[in-house]
């Protein structure tokens, strides 16, 4: 089984025992590994890199889990606030491959680490994208109504 294969299972499996959505489950793995990976960086890397990635992903979580808060109504003001949020999220997982791939060249992360991570947040920016894409549908079929 591949390992985007076995992190969709694993991720799956964990959602529908919590009861929580799958996007918060795999951005909470993400962070998971981060945090474990950029705990093995060199001493000499470490602030410039380690503390960035570990930053980020830890934002990814809140922007996500702020977003999943945000119960989808016909208050435009709460459907902005929760678009912004998922937008924020989005932006900060295409920033953290990209870091990933620099701490990879500055040997702060190991080629491994670096597929592992960039497995969960390629994974994690589809999940987010199709519930951005879901909610955007949801506020067109809304409009038709009114």
């Amino acid at each position: 089984m591949s390992l985007n294969a076995q992190t969709h299972d694993k991720a799956n499996k964990k959602a529908k025992n919590k009861d929580d959505l799958l996007v918060l489950t795999v951005a909470k793995e993400l962070l998971e590994r981060v945090l474990d990976y950029t705990s093995k960086s060199p001493k000499s890397v470490r602030y410039v890199f380690s503390t960035r990635l570990q930053n980020l992903a830890l934002d990814i979580l809140t922007h996500v889990f702020d977003a999943n808060e945000i119960h989808y109504s016909l208050d435009e003001n709460k459907y902005k606030y929760r678009y912004e949020m998922q937008i924020k999220a989005h932006r900060n997982i295409r920033l953290l491959i990209l870091l990933v791939d620099i701490a990879q060249k500055a040997d702060a992360l190991t080629s491994t680490q670096v597929k592992n991570i960039s497995t969960y947040a390629v994974r994690l920016n589809k999940l987010l994208i199709a519930w951005i894409k879901s909610d955007l549908k949801r506020e067109e079929e809304n409009a038709k109504k009114e």
